[in-house]
């Protein structure tokens, strides 16, 4: 295939695209647009792998790294060594993902306060990179505890007493064999988590708001690109960004599948030691987005002022059409995200997944996702945005199902089989699509951007919410989901208890249904509601006030779940204090 042909099929950014930017205008920085497709394509070439504008494409690349590095470790820092309870997983899970919420305030932030003489991207990917940098240096320097379970001659945890660990005086004292779980070697290793997932955190917030500035170029930049290979320079962002999180996750289950992290090796780079290196990275980005990057600063009478901008923000909340839409991106992403608690530990205990083969699985995750968009894009473009909600959750349900269930009443308890659920990125791809869609129908030219990230942030806040909720509810359950202790017992009884908390995760994302007559079944009725449904300020006050009030609660709720003196509380779905 020549360089010039297939483009349409390169992604879906494209869909994305239009909503960020409006109609792209090909000459919006002053440049004569081509005559052809390929002379066009040779420029946009030339000015992304352009000298002088590494750092835009390196960003991306880094962003990727530690965007898919930091969450690989999860399994096998606070899974494997410090041994975390699964509700608070559920909660570190969370809180490290949670800057994803802070993205329509860090674009704002982009437009109305440019630094150093008018730049509104440089400073700000720089500024971000020095946080990241720093926080992964301090994350590297405290290290990890001593693990939780004691390890025996060849490096594997006793986690459960039997003949041949019932010669440990620790782990399994006065000889006992009877199947129990085994003593810990470190009972406060699970009071680590706390600070280690905060820092994971604020390495992510670093890193967002050098994402956030590269967006904003990256819509400066496609403003100049003519229908025709409209969605390029986009398309060129995230595929770097994907192989950096490829090559991250890569580098993990590879460098981080020592027997001290859930894997099988008999060596294993440090957790500070894979910190480091994505510190290093960082580091590098900082004067790398400081000097190489294209940007024109932007001449004081042509600066955003933060009052217009906040009016025009509140006018499109005023909007019955975008709310209605709002109050559905928020409830759900909530409901259709509740999730048992138990999972991380079927994983581990029942189906026995090492560190390696779940970042294999997240690789092939990862590809799945990306055939997910493709087939949307490729056959179902004009299909009901609702019904292909209500048939992927069909689907979910059904797959899933099959592998856990088998797990949990040991039909078949094996790695490689319970990873198969990978398949679920199919109907993560075709959410992505709907929300993105209908971006394209409710921006104009001029809010494009602000529409697509007050979507995100309700979005990212209902991810948020869901393991708060979730934990809330399962923590009532008679039999503790998230006591390892139960599962390393594994009785009858537990096992139905285990499955009866993937039943109500179920149900959560067929009660989610109910939420969907908030968003349009497909482009036309987006365009009809957006032409009849006027305006109303006390929907807006109801919206805003919500996504408001959900967002303090989950941060304060994700907060007390992985802190020591408060995760026991009952509230946040503890045993109790």
């Amino acid at each position: 295939m020549h360089d010039d042909e297939g483009l349409d099929d390169v992604d879906a950014g494209d869909v994305e695209l239009v909503a960020l930017t409006g109609d792209p205008n090909p000459t919006a920085l002053g440049q004569a647009a081509p005559q052809n497709k390929s002379s066009e394509l040779a420029l946009v070439r030339a000015r992304l792998f352009a000298r002088d504008n590494v750092g835009y494409l390196a960003t991306y690349f880094t962003v990727g790294l530690v965007y898919g590095g930091l969450p690989a470790t999860l399994y096998g820092v606070f899974n494997g060594v410090l041994n975390v309870q699964g509700y608070e997983y559920q909660g570190v899970k969370a809180l490290v993902t949670l800057p994803w919420s802070f993205k329509v305030f860090l674009g704002a932030m982009n437009d109305v306060a440019p630094l150093a003489g008018g730049y509104r991207r440089r400073p700000y990917m720089s500024i971000g990179w020095a946080l990241c940098a720093l926080t992964l240096v301090l994350l590297a320097s405290l290290g990890l505890p001593e693990p939780y379970f004691c390890r025996d001659h060849d490096g594997s945890y006793i986690v459960e007493c039997t003949e041949k660990t019932a010669y440990h005086s620790i782990a399994c004292p006065n000889e006992r064999s009877d199947g129990t779980q085994a003593e810990p070697c470190n009972a406060r290793a699970p009071d680590s988590a706390g600070t280690i997932s905060s820092l994971m955190a604020l390495a992510a917030f670093g890193y967002m708001v050098a994402d956030v500035a590269a967006d904003g170029l990256t819509v400066t930049l496609a403003q100049t690109e003519t229908q025709t290979i409209r969605g390029y320079t986009q398309t060129t962002a995230y595929l770097t960004r994907s192989v950096g999180m490829a090559i991250s996750v890569a580098i993990v289950g590879l460098c981080m599948n020592g027997k001290i992290y859930n894997g099988t090796f008999a060596w294993s780079l440090s957790f500070s030691s894979i910190c480091m290196i994505f510190a290093f990275a960082a580091v590098a980005m900082v004067p790398l987005t400081w000097k190489f990057v294209r940007e024109d600063p932007v001449p004081q009478s042509q600066r955003a002022k933060l009052g217009p901008y906040a009016k025009s923000a509140w006018q499109l909340m005023n909007a019955r059409h975008f709310a209605a839409v709002c109050a559905f991106s928020i409830l759900y992403s909530t409901v259709r995200s509740v999730e048992s608690p138990a999972t991380v530990l079927v994983t581990r205990y029942w189906a026995g997944v090492h560190n390696l083969q779940q970042k294999t699985a997240s690789l092939a995750g990862q590809l799945m996702f990306a055939l997910g968009l493709a087939l949307v894009r490729r056959y179902l473009l004009n299909h009901s945005w609702r019904h292909l909600l209500i048939v992927t959750t069909v689907i979910l349900i059904f797959v899933d199902a099959i592998f856990v269930f088998c797990t949990v009443f040991d039909v078949i308890r094996n790695q490689y089989f319970f990873l198969c659920d990978v398949l679920l990125e199919l109907p993560t791809a075709v959410e992505f699509l709907v929300t993105t869609y209908y971006v394209v129908e409710a921006a104009d030219a001029h809010n494009g951007g602000m529409v697509y990230g007050l979507l995100t942030t309700a979005h990212n806040i209902g991810l948020s919410l869901a393991p708060v909720i979730a934990n809330q509810i399962f923590g009532l359950f008679p039999m503790n989901l998230s006591d390892s202790a139960n599962f390393i017992e594994d009785s009858t009884r537990f096992r139905k208890v285990v499955a009866g908390s993937y039943i109500i995760a179920y149900l959560f994302s067929v009660i989610a249904w109910a939420i969907l007559p908030l968003l349009p079944n497909q482009k036309d009725q987006a365009q009809a509601r957006k032409r009849t449904w006027g305006t109303s300020r006390s929907l807006a006050i109801a919206v805003t006030a919500s996504l408001v009030l959900c967002f303090i609660y989950s941060v304060s709720t994700l907060l007390l779940t992985v802190f020591p003196a408060t995760a026991c509380l009952k509230f946040v779905g503890g045993p109790g204090c």
